[in-house]
């Protein structure tokens, strides 16, 4: 085990967020605010350290709806402040420690609770550009360091993977401007060819019964 690609520390911020965020859904605030805290640690026993550019703006966004639901208006402020924050920028992550194109969608939402629609708008727009603009891109291999081995064993198709990637965006950017429909066909069709999407398989379960155009 090599760590210090952030992969597995990805997938305990992920976990423990979306656990947070079920919690808070189901009234268990205390929970919920244990399980986000604990989404911006790095456990001893995952063996990564986190890196200094790690974007949690995830969990910084459900924080900060977990105080608006206990009437802790101050701090929920305090945390969409820093879920606004970090790249606006989308861009390809070609090394582990670049940051991942979603977490703009997580600001975008921070945006809209300060109250500035125009802010998240922007950075919806942003989203669906650059998923249709890095859809005719061919994709290219990375064989920096801790990627070859994956690379070598899994022999995944780096252009489906592209397609997949690029569509999940667009479908982030429609959720958010409202263009419910058109999210949900994008990640439909993620999930036609690739079932194992994680992102997509997160946002599908909040669409049932949503019919894509």
């Amino acid at each position: 085990w090599e760590g210090g690609e952030g992969r597995a520390l990805r997938q305990f911020a992920l976990a423990s967020g979306e656990l947070g965020r079920a919690a808070m859904e189901q009234g268990d605030l205390e929970r919920a605010e244990s399980l986000l805290t604990q989404a911006l640690t790095a456990p001893e026993n995952l063996g990564e350290g986190k890196l200094p550019n790690a974007q949690d703006n995830m969990a910084h966004y459900y924080l900060g709806c977990l105080m608006e639901k206990a009437g802790r208006s101050e701090e929920a402020l305090f945390w969409w402040d820093k879920a606004s924050r970090g790249l606006e920028e989308p861009s390809e992550m070609l090394y582990y420690n670049d940051q991942p194109s979603d977490t703009i969608y997580y600001q975008a939402l921070a945006w809209e609770k300060l109250g500035d629609r125009g802010q998240a708008k922007k950075r919806y727009h942003k989203l669906i550009r650059f998923g249709e603009q890095m859809s005719f891109k061919p994709a290219v291999p990375d064989y920096f360091a801790v990627s070859l081995p994956e690379i070598t064993v899994f022999q995944r198709d780096g252009n489906r993977l592209r397609l997949a990637e690029c569509a999940y965006l667009r479908s982030l950017g429609y959720e958010g401007l409202g263009e419910r429909k058109r999210a949900a066909h994008e990640v439909r069709c993620i999930l036609e060819t690739m079932p194992d999407h994680q992102g997509s398989n997160l946002l599908d379960r909040y669409w049932e019964g949503v019919n894509p155009v």
